[in-house]
């Protein structure tokens, strides 16, 4: 179990860098010695190892708060898969972080970089930077794809899919209560049964999902993020759904593995 204090501390990460505050701080790091080993613009013969680490390190880590702002305001507004969002957002990321450095590097540092191509430079380490968390969440993707997949054609799907139409029939992503029926969301659609959501749920027992809110259950594998909306939190999924999430929710979560070290 993790205890009130750690989870109040990841919880406060997670409301300042988001649910990946631990891959963005890592890319951070590794980032500003991978620069600092380079010595762009003319750094690496005028600064020692030392300070180019701190002067880059420090204008990368600067830049990550930005940088989640922007990422999480386009993945609100454009619609499209994650892999989609997440490439445009490492674009719009680097469009938005790399005149700010230029300029600095530009005019106060006095850097010899005042041309066009010294700021095609400034924005294409930015966008390389930001591509790293965008594999490293495609490969998370994949892997993830690769064992559900695995795990689907081992075991019995539940007994009310067979109630489906066969072209919407498929991968459960969550189901939600709808009066005295129950919406089935499925990798290829969405149906409507004539089932209680209680009898669903118990249909679902033996499914890798949990219940999030008296009204959603949702699959594990399907969840994208789950981040605080005002003093209540909320799940993502990689379909673009968003599922609310109660107190017993959180700590059906929790003791799932998410929000916790």
């Amino acid at each position: 179990m993790v205890n009130r204090t750690e989870t109040l501390g990841i919880v406060s990460m997670q409301t300042i860098f988001g649910d990946d505050w631990r891959l963005r701080l890592s890319i951070c790091f590794f980032s500003s010695i991978f620069v600092a080993l380079l010595g762009p613009f003319g750094t690496y013969d005028q600064y020692g190892f030392g300070t180019r680490l701190l002067y880059w390190g420090g204008l990368i880590f600067l830049a990550l708060l930005p940088a989640v702002i922007v990422r999480e305001v386009l993945f609100q507004v454009l619609p499209g898969s994650e892999g989609t969002r997440d490439l445009a957002a490492a674009g719009l990321i680097a469009a938005t972080i790399a005149p700010p450095i230029w300029a600095f590097n530009t005019f106060w540092m006095l850097f010899d970089v005042g041309s066009l191509f010294g700021f095609v430079e400034h924005f294409a380490i930015a966008f390389l930077i930001c591509l790293v968390p965008v594999g490293v969440r495609a490969n998370r993707r994949r892997v993830s794809l690769e064992s559900v997949v695995a795990v689907n054609l081992e075991r019995p799907q539940p007994s009310f899919m067979r109630r489906l139409e066969p072209q919407i029939a498929g991968e459960i992503l969550r189901v939600s209560a709808d009066g005295h029926q129950t919406q089935v969301f499925t990798a290829q659609g969405q149906a409507r049964l004539r089932m209680r959501f209680s009898d669903v749920l118990e249909a679902l027992e033996s499914e890798p999902g949990v219940r999030v809110h008296r009204s959603h259950w949702v699959t594990l594998s399907a969840i994208e993020n789950v981040r605080p909306q005002g003093r209540r939190y909320e799940v993502t999924l990689n379909c673009g759904s968003v599922v609310p999430v109660s107190s017993s929710g959180f700590v059906a979560l929790q003791d799932a593995g998410f929000l916790r070290d």
